[in-house]
């Protein structure tokens, strides 16, 4: 009898035990749907939704780390780093062992550009966590988007030193050496044409130098340019000069502005340009605004002078890799007011300062050479363009940028013509 007792206590003990572990492993799936549901959510940008979703994971399963860690990260991406740096803060306190805690706050107070406290967190996780690669590398991260590229090389060639395999350390270390630069030369040349009523082609050619300082960058061009009819040779003789000064002043991080002053004294360029326009980013939102004020002078051979105003301004937005642009004129020639409008988009590629942009618009862009050469625009006629524009950053000294751009207009009321624009440039960088 006693043998027989001792069975089925052992048996279901067993039975309790196999009980136990399914419903452990039960909740265990249980919490990781919801943890998997939360994180899709929250990718597809419903932030609210899946901080909810994370809310009722740790109300069910409050020892369920990796959801503390996804609610702040979700309130960091959107924007609301002060927020999210005091709920990983409150979880550091009971559980100071969490490694992805430590290094999502290293990302909280980085985001928010408190750079100082960010290299704290790192230097003080790794008393716990010595000489881990995720926190070497948020040293480095902090110091690289401060600016302080010295102090990030040194992390950085000692995170190596360690792990030599780490890619965006040397993707880091790359970026620092592609912008070890100070001064730019820069050669272009840019080509329009079309053949309605009759041929002709503009040729403009410029050569440019610029510095880059800690105030802003600012640069001198001259430009050569040329109207060519059938038969004419390029830059022959009857050739046109414009000089021009430009300067982009820093205030601030969020803060800069666009100058620019332009002679010439050839009537296909305005004898007088003069532009200015001022940004401001809106840090939280990824917004930027502008707004400016062109004039242009033209004084025709056998015309009278006619004074251009542009009045226009910029609505810009990033969406993760894009940078999306609005432009509106407003343009006054002292005869007509009119409107133009362009729409580009541009993507991000890398190296820094590689990119490919669309832009489609209305009119003849006032920031086209064209612009300048052919007088003061016409109102009532219709005009619409497509352009693609590809700048490379091919080596630390060298800069390429290749444009190709179609016009349909209105030459004359209910006639229309095509027009193709072609623009190369190289810059050299040092």
């Amino acid at each position: 009898m006693k043998k027989g007792r001792l069975s089925i206590k052992l048996l279901l003990l067993q039975i309790a035990i196999l009980f136990q572990v399914s419903a452990w492993a039960q909740n265990t799936v249980n919490a990781d749907s919801l943890m998997h549901t939360a994180h899709d959510l929250a990718i597809a940008g419903k932030y609210k939704k899946a901080i909810a979703m994370a809310e009722d994971l740790l109300d069910r399963f409050p020892e369920y780390s990796d959801a503390y860690v996804l609610k702040a990260r979700v309130m960091a991406w959107e924007k609301n780093y002060v927020a999210a740096i005091n709920e990983i803060n409150k979880y550091i306190q009971e559980d100071s062992e969490n490694l992805d805690a430590h290094l999502a706050l290293c990302d909280f107070y980085r985001w928010n550009e408190d750079f100082e406290s960010s290299k704290r967190v790192a230097q003080n996780a790794l008393e716990i966590f010595p000489e881990n690669e995720k926190l070497l590398l948020q040293l480095t991260k902090a110091d690289f988007v401060a600016e302080e590229y010295e102090s990030a090389k040194e992390s950085g060639n000692d995170l190596l030193e360690k792990y030599p395999s780490n890619k965006e350390t040397k993707e880091i270390l790359r970026t620092i050496e592609m912008r070890k630069w100070r001064n730019e030369i820069r050669l272009e040349h840019y080509v329009d044409g079309h053949n309605k009523p009759f041929r002709r082609r503009w040729h403009m050619s410029s050569i440019g130098y610029g510095r880059n300082t800690s105030f802003g960058m600012y640069s001198a061009k001259a430009y050569i340019g040329d109207f060519l009819h059938e038969g004419d040779a390029l830059y022959d003789t009857d050739v046109s000069v414009q000089y021009s000064l430009e300067f982009y002043p820093k205030f601030g991080k969020y803060d800069y502005m666009y100058l620019n002053y332009a002679i010439s004294d050839d009537e296909f360029f305005p004898k007088n340009r003069i532009g200015t326009e001022y940004y401001h980013v809106f840090k939280k939102s990824a917004v930027e605004i502008s707004l400016g004020y062109r004039y242009m002078q033209f004084t025709p051979a056998e015309d009278p002078e006619v004074n251009v105003n542009i009045f226009t301004g910029t609505l810009a937005k990033y969406f993760r890799n894009y940078w999306v642009t609005f432009r509106p004129y407003v343009i006054d020639n002292g005869d007509d007011t009119f409107f133009r409008y362009s729409l580009s988009v541009r993507t991000f590629l890398k190296p820094e300062m590689s990119y490919v942009q669309w832009l489609v618009g209305t009119g003849t862009s006032t920031e086209n050479p064209v612009f300048y050469t052919s007088g003061p625009p016409s109102d009532g006629l219709d005009t619409w363009r497509v352009e693609m524009q590809w700048k490379q950053r091919v080596s630390k000294l060298i800069s390429l940028e290749l444009e190709a751009g179609f016009v349909n207009s209105e030459f004359n009321y209910e006639r229309r013509r095509n027009q193709v624009i072609l623009r190369s440039a190289i810059s050299f960088l040092f």
